[in-house]
């Protein structure tokens, strides 16, 4: 079965055709009792650290069953190892003093050896979990065998959209945040935005995945240390036959700025180059080629599917080949 990217017919309602994500396709035993072991990297910010995890105790429906994995960056702050304390006295927690340069993937494969297995879950220390039984939800999804990575609908804190999924070669051939900025009430094409659906990545804000999956792709690539890396891991995972999923279920704010993204120092700007150059050479066409959005759509920095356009007959061509990742597995 392969998805034809033109458009040969146009209805008024597409309520008949859409549907969620199916909870039982592809579905092996959900293992109500699997621990999940959330790693989360952080340096000081005490308070936005104690709010993420605690909202992820409050917002679980087997708190029992969360394990905290903290690197700890050079924190410096004695207010940080206070709140380090009270984290510990609510639930199974570990603290990693990490004395070395920043290196996001680094920290995180650390954090994945103090896990003996089931559900690694990858988080940003600034993200506040919003959605109730969200680790049911993840162990739902996680469970199908064809599933690698899962993602999450993440909100900015004025309630706008962050990220529902990654579009790779979404504008100048550079990967977006599909849907950036839009109302929470948008839902896109065929409500896209609320529907939890395969996609070509997921950031690394938040980023579940079973550990023997981590395992079998050799965990994130420590020669990406600050940009790119979870995008890396993504492409390792679709290359591996799997898929990568994200959940519109799961919901959570994510205080990253806005504007972050147009700030860049000259520095800053240097170093995503190069990364990004890094991931180039690493999957060529893999980076700005994204199977799972039509190729006639356009984005912008303001809009997610701004516009549509002609294709070329190999345009079309390879969107009808699918997700070419996954179809050189093995």
């Amino acid at each position: 079965m392969r998805h034809i990217p033109l458009i040969l017919s146009s209805i008024c309602s597409v309520a008949a055709v859409m549907s969620r994500l199916s909870h039982n396709k592809y579905q092996s035993h959900i293992d109500e009792s699997e621990r999940i072991t959330v790693v989360i990297p952080t340096r000081d910010e005490p308070e936005i650290l104690e709010a993420c995890i605690i909202s992820l105790i409050n917002c679980s429906k087997k708190k029992d069953l969360l394990d905290v994995i903290i690197l700890d960056n050079r924190s410096n702050n004695e207010k940080t190892f206070l709140a380090f304390e009270r984290i510990s006295a609510q639930i199974s927690c570990a603290i990693i003093a990490v004395d070395e340069p920043f290196n996001w993937s680094r920290l995180n494969n650390l954090g994945s050896s103090y896990s003996s297995g089931g559900i690694l879950l990858f988080a940003n220390n600034d993200i506040e979990m919003l959605s109730d039984d969200w680790d049911s939800r993840l162990r739902e999804i996680i469970a199908r065998t064809d599933v690698g990575v899962v993602g999450a609908r993440l909100l900015y804190p004025d309630g706008t959209l962050q990220h529902s999924g990654v579009v790779m070669g979404g504008i100048s051939g550079r990967p977006i945040h599909e849907g950036r900025g839009v109302s929470p009430n948008d839902g896109g094409p065929l409500d896209r935005w609320r529907r939890s659906r395969e996609v070509a990545a997921v950031t690394g804000a938040f980023l579940a995945v079973r550990h023997e999956v981590f395992e079998r792709v050799g965990g994130f690539e420590e020669e990406l240390a600050i940009a790119y890396n979870d995008l890396d891991f993504c492409l390792k995972v679709r290359a591996c036959g799997l898929s990568v999923i994200y959940c519109a279920e799961i919901e959570a704010l994510h205080y990253e700025s806005k504007t972050r993204g147009l700030a860049l120092t000259s520095e800053k700007a240097a170093w995503d180059d190069e990364e990004f150059q890094e991931l180039t050479d690493r999957w060529g066409r893999a980076c700005t080629t994204d199977p799972y959005v039509n190729p006639m759509w356009t984005f912008s920095s303001d809009r997610s599917f701004e516009a549509m356009q002609q294709l070329t007959a190999p345009e079309v061509i390879a969107a009808v080949e699918g997700d070419f990742l996954k179809g050189r597995a093995g």
